[in-house]
């Protein structure tokens, strides 16, 4: 996250990327399906200040999941794909670790707790600069609708490509409609960014985001890694006092 003076002064191109930039859908999907690619994507992720990623996993299981996919874009139309299936697990944690450990970069995603939930468990220290686009809307607007498709249509005017419940980790569902869905979100995640950036300083709720709201989501990691102990005994008692 950039500083408030830099904030301050980028107003003007804020509002000019908002006006120009977000209606717009990323048509520039660039799949990386060789590892000989992969030196092009660390160039990039090197020189980018800022960055959207969109993770999917291949199971609900928090602590043996892994990565089958990841989009991630810098600028919100040209969007880099990245698949289990062309170039391995270990190919893709290597990204992720590029971009998580990387302390002058800011990344953005649309569910940082559970990707920083796998950085733990995939020994990744984070030491980017996080961007929650949901937990941002959460201080943004309080009552509002949290759910990223929502998000996206208030302020993009966008329907996403939905996720089916029967098929949350996208199994069922042809490969190139599954690359659009996780392109659209990594492109919407990015544009939100610059609009949500110009509403914090708006409102005056950058140090709320940043020094209070941001700090929540290693927190909560870590607690669901560790787990809460709980006296059992205390509660058998408590349970025969109300019984009583």
């Amino acid at each position: 996250f950039k500083s408030m003076t830099t904030q301050l002064e980028e107003m003007r191109r804020l509002e000019s990327f908002v006006e120009s930039e977000v209606e717009r859908f990323p048509r520039n999907i660039k799949i990386i399906d060789k590892k000989k690619d992969l030196k092009a994507i660390g160039e990039l992720v090197a020189s980018a200040k800022s960055i959207a990623l969109h993770t999917e996993f291949d199971s609900g299981d928090i602590l043996n999941r892994k990565i089958n996919s990841l989009a991630m874009t810098t600028d919100g139309e040209n969007i880099y794909l990245l698949r289990e299936v062309d170039l391995g697990h270990d190919e893709l944690d290597k990204i992720l670790k590029l971009c998580w450990e990387e302390d002058e970069l800011m990344v953005a995603s649309e569910h940082w707790k559970r990707d920083y939930f796998y950085a733990l468990q995939s020994n990744i220290i984070v030491n980017c600069n996080m961007f929650d686009v949901t937990q941002c809307h959460y201080v943004l607007d309080a009552g509002g609708k949290h759910d990223f498709p929502n998000i996206v249509r208030e302020y993009l005017g966008h329907d996403l490509i939905p996720r089916s419940k029967k098929d949350p980790f996208l199994k069922d569902i042809e490969q190139e409609e599954k690359d659009n869905f996780i392109s659209e979100r990594a492109a919407m995640c990015f544009k939100l960014v610059a609009l949500f950036e110009k509403e914090l300083l708006e409102k005056e709720m950058v140090h709320i985001f940043t020094d209070i709201d941001s700090k929540v989501s290693p927190i909560l990691s870590k607690m669901e890694k560790a787990g809460v102990v709980l006296d059992s005994q205390f509660f058998a008692d408590y349970e025969k006092k109300l019984q009583k």
